[in-house]
Formats: C-alpha cells, sequence, structure tokens
C-alpha cells in the first residue's frame, strides 16, 4: 500500500504543469449561462431576489424597535427615585446588625 506522502506527490506533480496562456475575459458561453442564471433570481414582478427579505427583515426591526420603547415607555418617563423604595431601603439598612 502505497503511503500518503506518494500519493500527495503524485497531485502536487499533475496539478503543477498548467496552461500557460490564461484568457483575458470569460467565454462567450459562460457569460450567457451566468446571466441566465441571474434572471433566474429575478423575482416575477421585476424585484431583485433579495430585495423582499431585505424589507421584510427591515419591517421586523422596526416593529421590535417600537415593543421595545412601548414596553419601556414607563421606565423612559419615571426619570426620579420612587420615595418608598427610598424608605425601604433605609428601614433595611438599619434593620443589618
Amino acid at each position: 500500500m502505497k503511503t500518503t506522502n506518494h500519493h500527495l506527490r503524485r497531485l502536487l506533480k499533475s496539478a503543477g504543469p498548467g496552461p500557460g496562456h490564461v484568457p483575458a475575459e470569460a467565454p462567450f458561453a459562460l457569460e450567457i449561462r451566468a446571466l441566465d442564471e441571474w434572471q433566474i433570481l429575478v423575482t416575477p414582478n421585476g424585484e431583485p431576489f433579495l430585495t423582499p427579505l431585505f424589507r421584510w427583515a427591515s419591517v421586523c426591526a422596526c416593529l421590535m424597535i417600537l415593543l421595545s420603547l412601548a414596553m419601556n415607555y414607563r421606565l423612559l418617563r419615571d426619570a426620579g427615585p420612587n420615595v418608598l423604595s427610598m424608605a425601604d431601603s433605609a428601614i433595611k439598612m438599619s434593620m443589618l446588625p
């Protein structure tokens, strides 16, 4: 059984010599296929594929912001300390040994 190093050397040796000439641009058939695939990503009403997703995410983010503001409105409105909580903490402090 051949070792892993032998297989690795054989792979690197076969991958080493590449074509000397690299084309400046892609072949026409490849460009056409890529454009066809891009057209598939357009929704039926003409919008790009991810636009509805980003729109939905931004609406959800705005709703979450409004919901958190509504839930914390009382805390934001009441800026001063509560008199009863101050008196309670003074009583608790006096009861400590």
